[in-house]
């Protein structure tokens, strides 16, 4: 008769082999009968039972499995049940393994004791250029030469990141000894194709680009139609011709990073990474990890994986370090090696990473000065200095202000007319100025005018926005008369000039006199 399962595994095992079981126990040769053609209707093939059973079943066709006890039934389905789950185990490990060997990038081939190759995978089939089913059981240096199998398994040591040709193709390959219990049991490579590599890296650079790593200014886009400006662009343009380092130099908002954009833009690495960092803007331990990365647990905080530095990001672009005359002297050492080997190794790290990198640099500080005075090192000067590009103050290209106005003007005051804008920015008052700030100041002016024009006139906006920048310096004898006057009309500058006989703007100039270039 049958009933419910008392074995614990019963079920499992039913489960695990995908099969169906029984347990029935008998008191009289007649429920044995019954039980038995019942079982025979139902298709059981098997009973397992004590000897009595055995001799019963003999006669009806059905193969018997004697156990002396009950106990012995329940050892028997819980080994089976066991067994059975390893094989499942097994069979999932199996198919893990296939996988990750079906579609991994890099080539795989493991050989035995003997050099006789057991594993290849796709990759590897297409790397060498030969299928599984005519190496597998072959040896490997007749099917794979340069993957030396053989050598690691002698020395038991394992050789990382080495470049081998296969026919016209290069690759870079891993070779590893499998040890068990320190017995070598073969060997495995892994390998890939450099070209391979290569196309990856550059998916990486154009995510890089497109993540904001980017020069956004072309040479052209320079505003000024002056000779100096024109000459700065001329070499400008000439240096993008070049890959040696580039020192741009000049004033306080003269546009070295617009320059250092340009000549990015113009040279042959324009489609690859523009990276700018600014040496005075972050501390100098920061610094150092920004430029050169870190590699997991080199300190406290340090993300996981660890994270490349700019020059590594930068690889086959550009890197501008923005005032240049920052760098701390044990920072400028490094920033030496990088320049002289075109290597970089990251905080922590012991591995030397190549990169291939053009530096642009700029400061508003006299270089060699500083060298003179032991503030920076003149090995890095010359290496920072192949290159030298000088940009002209905007005192000294007055003639391309009002093109400079307009453009501002163009972009933060929307509503002007056109002829609005032309007539602002050929008020002799910005010609008047000395602009120690440069073109930074100017746009400073012009993002003031924008934010107030709408309430005042222009004319005096423009005055009182330029009576903010510098101190009045007047002669004895001038500085009485016209203090007399604007007191007589309680300090109004338009009433004054009526009664001076002269324009505001040139009141306004006698006001600053010597204050102007």
């Amino acid at each position: 008769m049958s009933y419910e399962s008392k074995i614990p595994n019963l079920e499992n095992l039913s489960g695990l082999l995908n099969i169906t079981i029984k347990q029935f126990t008998y008191q009289h040769i007649s429920d044995i009968e019954e039980t038995l053609n019942q079982l025979q209707n139902e298709g059981v093939k098997v009973v397992i039972g004590g000897s009595f059973l055995q001799e019963v079943i003999s006669n009806k066709g059905i193969k018997g499995i004697f156990i002396y006890s009950s106990d012995g039934v329940t050892r028997a389905l819980d080994t089976a049940v066991q067994i059975a789950f390893s094989k499942k185990v097994e069979a999932r490990k199996a198919e893990e393994l296939r996988t990750i060997l079906a579609f991994s990038y890099e080539g795989i081939i493991a050989v035995d004791r003997n050099g006789l190759i057991t594993v290849i995978n796709p990759s590897a089939e297409k790397i060498i250029g030969t299928s599984q089913h005519k190496v597998l059981g072959q040896s490997i240096a007749g099917v794979f030469p340069t993957a030396k199998l053989t050598k690691v398994m002698q020395s038991r040591r394992p050789e990382l990141n080495q470049i081998e040709s296969i026919g016209d193709s290069q690759i870079v390959i891993n070779r590893i000894p499998i040890l068990v219990n320190a017995e070598v049991m073969g060997a495995v490579a892994t390998f890939q194709n450099i070209g391979i590599i290569q196309e990856v890296e550059e998916k990486i650079r154009k995510s890089l680009y497109q993540k904001g790593f980017v020069a956004k200014t072309f040479i052209k886009d320079i505003i000024g139609t002056s000779d100096q400006i024109q000459k700065a662009k001329r070499e400008a343009f000439l240096y993008a011709k070049n890959s040696s380092s580039v020192l741009i130099t000049g004033e306080s908002g003269t546009g070295k990073e617009l320059f250092a954009q340009g000549i990015h833009n113009a040279g042959i690495r324009f489609r690859r990474p523009f990276v700018t960092i600014n040496c005075a803007a972050i501390p100098d331990n920061l610094l150092e990890s920004e430029l050169f990365g870190y590699e997991e647990g080199a300190f406290t905080g340090a993300k996981k994986g660890g994270k490349p530095g700019l020059f590594e990001l930068a690889h086959e672009g550009t890197v501008f370090l923005d005032e240049i005359g920052e760098l701390s002297m044990s920072l400028q050492s490094r920033l030496l090696r990088v320049l002289e080997e075109h290597e970089v190794l990251r905080i922590g790290g012991d591995h030397i990473r190549s990169v291939n990198i053009q530096v642009i640099s700029a400061t508003n500080k006299d270089l060699w000065e500083m060298t003179e005075k032991g503030y920076f090192r003149k090995d890095l000067y010359y290496r920072l200095n192949v290159l030298e590009l000088r940009l002209p103050p905007l005192r000294v290209r007055k003639t391309d202000i009002p093109l400079l106005v307009k453009k501002f003007l163009s972009e933060t005051c929307h509503d002007l007319t056109a002829n609005e804008i032309e007539g602002i920015s050929q008020h002799p008052i910005f010609g008047d100025y000395n602009w120690p700030g440069n073109i930074r100041e100017l746009r400073n002016i012009i993002e003031r005018f924008a934010a107030l024009y709408k309430n005042e006139e222009y004319e005096d906006l423009l005055l009182s926005l330029f009576e903010r920048l510098t101190p009045s310096k007047l002669c004895s004898v001038e500085q009485e008369e016209f203090n007399r006057v604007l007191n007589s009309v309680q300090g109004n500058k338009t009433e004054a000039a009526k009664k001076l006989g002269i324009s505001r703007t040139t009141l306004w100039r006698k006001l600053k006199g010597n204050t102007f270039g």
